[in-house]
């Protein structure tokens, strides 16, 4: 899939406000917003500690390229890239998502701006202008619960 899209706004999701996933997946967005992204609803109970609330994600080989953005108020990360899981195998997808951030901002998040768990991901690339501020962690390297590829969130 390949979408582009400008003048944006995603707010008050749920598990993750926008998400790529799976090689040949493309997302190209300029002048967006992505804010107050939510836990999905079983995060109190049956799913606690995979209720996500991820502003922007990449996920196994898919490629996201965001300009004049902010990524703000989102209750786990601002933008995440990861492996994650191939919903039709049930596997890891083998390789992990790609990223790259211009002129933008990503703030307040509550665990962390960005959560990278691609071992040779250069973090360059999410740092031309972009402004990372108020999160308790700007940039987190370790293994974060990644949101799923299904069709349905609760």
């Amino acid at each position: 899939a390949q979408v582009v899209a400008t003048r944006v706004v995603f707010q008050r999701n749920r598990e993750a406000a926008v998400t790529a996933h799976g090689p040949g997946t493309e997302l190209e967005m300029t002048d967006v917003v992505v804010r107050d992204t939510m836990e999905r609803a079983c995060a109190l109970d049956s799913c606690a500690g995979f209720g996500g609330g991820h502003g922007v994600g990449s996920y196994g080989d898919a490629r996201v390229d965001l300009r004049r953005f902010a990524v703000t108020g989102n209750v786990h990360c601002g933008v995440q890239l990861a492996h994650g899981t191939d919903p039709d195998t049930g596997g890891d997808y083998g390789s992990c998502g790609a990223m790259d951030l211009h002129d933008g901002e990503v703030s307040s998040s509550g665990v962390c701006g960005a959560n990278v768990q691609c071992a040779d991901f250069d973090v360059e690339r999410l740092m031309d202008n972009v402004l990372f501020h108020d999160n308790p962690t700007n940039l987190d390297m370790s293994e974060l619960p990644v949101p799923s590829a299904a069709t349905g969130v609760d």
